[in-house]
């Protein structure tokens, strides 16, 4: 599922086989993290509840908002039994990249979702094609 919204916003969900949301990702793209994020992000768990719901930066998490966002973290887990992860973009991608033991492997399905994900924009296709051939073709 990907669904683009106004703004510098983007939420990809992961489903099961009964299309019930395991993950959704958020990603923020020109602005930090800060506890009124956190607070969005957990009136998006009530509606939807997910297993996990990440919320990534690309700016980073602002500090001042870390202390309060880390009790509204924990108080999403007892309620909802939600686990709310927000991070930097950067730092998450090293993270689970490291987890990929076939790069190869990786890209051919990443590709194939790509080419199957008609919720996909033609212009987020054309992208991917042009980053595929760019860096991976011989």
């Amino acid at each position: 599922m990907l669904e683009t919204y106004k703004g510098p916003f983007t939420v990809n969900g992961i489903t099961d086989i009964d299309q019930v949301i395991i993950d959704h990702i958020k990603t923020i793209i020109n602005k930090e993290i800060n506890s009124t994020t956190t607070r969005i992000a957990i009136d998006k768990i009530k509606k939807s509840n997910p297993e996990r719901y990440h919320v990534l930066s690309w700016t980073g998490i602002k500090e001042s908002g870390k202390k309060e966002s880390a009790g509204l973290m924990e108080a999403v887990k007892i309620e909802h039994g939600c686990q709310l992860i927000i991070n930097g973009a950067v730092p998450t991608l090293k993270y689970y990249l490291r987890l990929i033991t076939s790069l190869d492997g990786f890209i051919e399905n990443h590709n194939e979702a790509i080419g199957l994900g008609s919720k996909l924009k033609k212009a987020h296709k054309d992208k991917w094609g042009q980053l595929i051939e760019k860096y991976f073709s011989n």
